[in-house]
């Protein structure tokens, strides 16, 4: 892993309505690094991650991405940038009426990069592979368990060849035996592609399986950050019920003004 940034944030406010949701967010994502981003429903991890994205705007402060900075560059430049990111959403997004083959394949069609019709089903079946997902091809995502699809939407977020790959709760809804398989596949996508992976889940127990570094947004500020080993022993009261998942503490008074 570099030490060079993929992603730098400093100072990001985002305001939703009414609603303040992101309050001064400070955060950077290392080249090569998974980056788990965890804390309670409703705190602005998906909004975060939508701001990485360029899919929500913010108010102020500086997001810089690959060297782009979203308020200095030009719409061509940002949209280059964007051409370099995969997004997994929570629910997997596929298209109803596509085939898992082209919803996989639809980055590649969208993106006119000149490939031919044979080089784009290579890609595909070498990434269903990837995923476990062989065979697959032709099933609409009707016949696919929660678990499959969100395999479909990696191998699909991949497919253009991203720098950076974006995971909105990637595990939600999963039996542990699938949870597990994701864990394994988020690791797997970063060693075999090379990507930088940010992912924001409220789930610790798959984060510290899966991240190089973990994140904790509170409130909508980063309150802690360090390695899995470390992140479990920090003395931040919040961060320790969180760990413990206990029921009274800081942040349930969070949650009782929710």
């Amino acid at each position: 892993m570099s030490g060079e940034l993929a992603i730098l944030m400093e100072g990001v406010f985002c305001q939703l309505g009414k609603k303040l949701v992101l309050n001064g967010v400070d955060l950077f994502v290392r080249k090569g690094e998974i980056l788990a981003v965890v804390g309670l429903s409703g705190t602005g991890k998906s909004t975060l991650l939508k701001v990485i994205a360029g899919l929500v705007p913010f108010q102020k402060g500086r997001v810089s991405i690959f060297g782009c900075d979203l308020n200095d560059c030009s719409e061509e430049q940002i949209n280059l940038v964007r051409q370099h990111m995969g997004f997994v959403f929570q629910s997997g997004a596929l298209f109803d009426w596509m085939t898992v083959a082209e919803n996989v394949a639809f980055p590649l069609r969208v993106s006119d990069k000149g490939l031919t019709e044979f080089e784009i089903m290579n890609r595909v079946r070498k990434l269903l592979e990837a995923v476990g997902m062989e065979g697959t091809e032709n099933l609409l995502p009707e016949q696919l368990s929660g678990g499959m699809k969100k395999r479909v939407a990696i191998a699909r977020a991949l497919a253009a060849q991203p720098d950076l790959v974006l995971y909105d709760e990637p595990t939600s809804g999963l039996d542990p035996v699938m949870v597990g398989i994701i864990n394994e596949l988020i690791k797997r996508m970063r060693d075999q592609f090379g990507v930088t992976e940010v992912v924001v889940t409220h789930d610790l127990d798959s984060a510290l399986k899966f991240a190089d570094r973990i994140a904790m947004l509170h409130d909508g500020r980063i309150i802690a950050e360090a390695s899995p080993e470390e992140f479990i022993r920090l003395s931040n009261p919040m961060v320790q019920q969180f760990v413990r998942g206990d029921a009274f503490g800081p942040l349930t008074e969070f949650l009782d003004r929710l």
